[in-house]
Parts: structure tokens; sequence; C-alpha cells
């Protein structure tokens, strides 16, 4: 999306503001301070945010609602597994070593992890729900309770792989900005 002439990407690429007690808090002139303001954004110029935890957290399609009822939201699925699989990876390998987050880090192995989920009735704790946040459906179901289908375009990384001219006209399409030139 930053690479299209007519979006600019935020100052920061999650800012966390729906789903984090913390930020939510700040109210939203801090939100707002992570873009560039209208007057800056020249013509038909759009702003975009990706925070993927928004959609595996029920109380953001309300919070969402409430501030930009008339949103567009590109929600862009991974298979499951793979996903899962590479959140592991991530809480695995690069948070051993991180001091920022070393507190994310998860020494278990990959199937250990995934067996005491599934144990668990996926009601593991956060932030190691690794199958949990990729099943969509009652996710997407959420943020339909909200917002009408409408606002959304529902994409696969799979589709990206395979179709990607397609898959950007759908997305400029739905944005109703010019196609990616």
């Amino acid at each position: 999306l930053k690479l299209h002439s007519h979006i600019v990407e935020p100052g920061w690429k999650e800012v966390h503001y729906f789903d984090s007690e913390e930020n939510y808090k700040k109210g939203p002139n801090w939100y707002f301070k992570h873009f560039f303001l209208p007057h800056r954004l020249s013509g038909a110029k759009i702003t975009f945010e990706a925070t993927p935890d928004y959609l595996f957290y029920s109380n953001c399609a309300k919070r969402i609602k409430k501030l930009l009822p008339n949103l567009k939201m590109i929600l862009l699925l991974r298979e499951p597994v793979s996903r899962a699989f590479s959140a592991w990876k991530m809480h695995h390998y690069v948070f051993r070593t991180s001091a920022k987050y070393t507190h994310l880090y998860d020494p278990r192995s990959f199937e250990q992890a995934i067996k005491e989920e599934i144990a668990k009735g996926f009601l593991i704790d956060e932030p190691f729900s690794y199958l949990k946040r990729g099943m969509y459906a009652d996710q997407i179901l959420s943020y339909f309770s909200h917002f009408d289908e409408d606002n959304f375009l529902i994409l696969t990384s799979d589709e990206f792989k395979m179709n990607l001219d397609e898959t950007l006209l759908r997305v400029t399409n739905f944005l109703n900005v010019p196609p990616f030139e």
C-alpha cells in the first residue's frame, strides 16, 4: 500500500491503539498523531495503518466503529497452520534475544505449544494463542456485527502470491484509488 502514489503510509506501522488499554486511554488525539493531517494529504490521497491484533481482540471492532464508522478494512488471511508456525518462530527465536521483547519469549517447542493450546481448549494465555488466532470465522463475524460487509475486502496471502496483479486491482478498486502504476 505504501508504494501506491495515492496512499500515504502512517508514521508507525503497528499503532496498537484499539487493542492496547494503555494506548486507548491516551485518547483519539494520540492515535491521530500517527497520521498525516488531512490537509497534508493532497488530492485523493488516503492513509492506513496495519495492526494485525485488531482482528483477534473482540473489543476492537466496537472501538473502531465508534471512532471511524466508515473505515474500509482489508483483511489479509494466512493459511492457519503456516500462520501459527510463523508466530511461534517469532516468539521462540526472535524474542529470545530481543531486549525489548524478552517477555514475549516462548521457550516451548512448537509441538508442545500446540498440544498445550489444544488441551486448554484454545484458552491459552496471550500472546501464545498460535492456533486460535488462525480461527478467523468468529473474529470476522465479530466485525460484521459492527460494520457492513461492504467495509471489508477479505484476501488470502495465497491470492497475493498466485495472482498479484489481479489482487492489487481488487485492492485499488476497493479503496477507490487508481490502479498501481
